[in-house]
């Protein structure tokens, strides 16, 4: 009997209710899919229901039944023993009733296919479910998708389903066979809402698999989190569809891995994060700057970073990390003693983090160039950089610009680099060496962030500075006072380039000054 789109509603649900049990000798399908039988209809249908033992499909999709409405329907089940397929999706059951339909279910030795996707099932009923789906020897075909089940409402459905030998089609996806079975080499789950039963199953194609999809979904991170784990053991993956830069992690002897801008967050540093340890013995470079990785994805990739003992540059650029995500990279840093390039800039890293991270890279004696431009890192984390950086005898390039460091924080950042006597390019700036060194005629400082840095150093040019450009700084009142007593020394000076009006001044044998106007 196919009643599919016959706009019944509660009202001819009461008249067909009347009608159905003189179909009781013959009739073992009844279609009344895609309808608007509500609660009321439902329960006036399920006392019909009671008659009709002869069926064997039973179909209710896509109407309008809340619990009240189902819980009826599922009492009335345990009269129709023969029944082989059962569809209640796209109703809006909840865990109420869910729970009464794996009570009556286990009535239903024959039933072969059961559909309940697209309702409103929490892990609630999912484990309620686990219970009843135990009696389904010949169950084929199941399906929960479009619900609320989680990790842990799979987790018990999983194990309830491991009784249903017959099992081939989970959510709708066939392949499910033979990712239960194992050995698969390519497997295509998207679609199907597969991702906390792929997780379950994936380490039996761990010596096998060579391409996995879980597009489409709706995977969230802690479904990532566990399949992530069980691709640790998949030793000959190669790609994962849901991830184009994938193919670049899985290539055989990858050296230098590119993955800035490949829109990388918390989620996708997961199964990163699952993936690079197997580049360990070759891997050299990651550069993944410019992303979304937060404290999250930052906290799950240190425990892989600590597995790249052949690191040599690391950026993590224009990131998402707070001081969370950063203490746990600088935690993980202790094992990359051959890295010679770190970027952490662009991030929203604090001296908490600082202080972490000044105590992790007095193990990288290699360290030749560390950025921790644009954060948010004050005196306090300046000063312990201070201490750290003293142990970092190949440093070149040092960067601190764009953070929150004044005259204190730099005055003990320089002792500390002090130390570094290779250092030749500070806050981005090539000049450093020069000033450094001294003996400068004309210096170009404009936008580096170096006034206070100039303020310590301008006096080893004082014999012989004739222009000075401090543009673009940043400076205040403070730091112009400290490099105006340095100024006060350099007798040669003819130009600041910040003050058109320095010319005027420092002509030699002036008699008449006039600044008006000059602002």
């Amino acid at each position: 009997l196919d009643l599919e789109k016959k706009e019944i509603g509660d009202l001819e649900a009461v008249v067909l209710s009347s009608l159905l049990p003189r179909t009781a000798s013959s009739l073992t399908a009844l279609r009344l899919c895609t309808n608007s039988i509500g609660d009321s209809g439902a329960t006036w249908l399920s006392e019909s229901l009671t008659t009709l033992t002869k069926l064997k499909t039973l179909d209710l999709a896509n109407n309008c039944m809340h619990d009240a409405g189902a819980l009826s329907v599922a009492t009335s089940l345990v009269y129709l023993t023969g029944i082989r397929s059962l569809d209640l999706s796209n109703n809006w059951i909840g865990d109420e009733a869910t729970a009464t339909l794996a009570t009556s279910i286990c009535a239903l030795s024959r039933l072969q296919s059961l559909s309940l996707s697209e309702n409103r099932i929490s892990d609630v009923g999912a484990a309620s479910l686990a219970v009843g789906v135990v009696c389904l020897a010949d169950l084929v075909q199941f399906s929960l998708r479009s619900n609320s089940v989680g990790l842990a409402g799979w987790g018990a459905l999983l194990d309830g389903l491991s009784s249903c030998s017959r099992l081939s089609v989970l959510n709708g996806c066939a392949a499910f066979s033979r990712l239960a079975a194992g050995g698969c080499e390519d497997l295509d789950l998207s679609g199907y809402e597969m991702g906390a039963i792929a997780g379950r199953f994936l380490r039996k194609s761990a010596a096998s698999l060579r391409r996995l999809d879980l597009r489409n979904n709706g995977l969230g991170l802690r479904e990532w989190e566990v399949i992530g784990e069980a691709l640790w053991a998949c030793s000959g993956l190669e790609q994962i569809a849901d991830f184009g830069w994938s193919r670049s992690v899985l290539a055989s002897g990858v050296t230098d891995l590119d993955l800035e801008k490949k829109e990388i967050g918390d989620l996708e540093a997961v199964v990163l994060s699952s993936l690079l340890p197997r580049t360990a013995s070759s891997l050299t470079a990651l550069r993944l700057c410019t992303n979304s990785i937060g404290d999250s994805g930052a906290t799950w990739l240190s425990e892989s970073l600590t597995t790249l003992t052949k690191l040599k540059t690391l950026d993590l650029a224009n990131n998402c990390m707070h001081d969370a995500g950063a203490l746990s990279v600088a935690t993980s840093l202790v094992y990359l003693t051959g890295i010679r390039s770190l970027d952490l800039s662009n991030n929203w890293i604090g001296d908490e983090a600082t202080a972490t991270l000044a105590t992790s890279i007095c193990a990288l004696s290699r360290l030749q160039s560390l950025s921790l431009s644009e954060n948010r890192i004050s005196d306090v984390g300046a000063a312990s950089l201070a201490v750290g950086v003293v142990c970092l005898a190949d440093l070149v390039q040092f960067s601190l610009r764009s953070n929150s460091v004044g005259l204190a924080g730099w005055g003990a950042l320089l002792d500390g680099l002090s130390s570094c006597s290779r250092l030749s390019v500070l806050n981005g700036c090539a000049a450093f060496s020069r000033l450094a060194a001294g003996g400068c005629e004309d210096l170009d400082l404009s936008g580096y962030e170096m006034g206070a840095i100039a303020g310590r150093f301008l006096r080893k040019s004082a014999a012989s500075l004739r222009r000075l450009d401090l543009r673009n700084n940043g400076l205040g009142l403070r730091e112009w006072e400290v490099i105006g007593e340095a100024l006060w020394a350099c007798s040669g000076l003819e130009q600041i380039a910040d003050f058109g009006w320095s010319r005027s001044v420092l002509a030699s044998g002036v008699t008449d000054l006039d600044l008006e106007k000059k602002e």
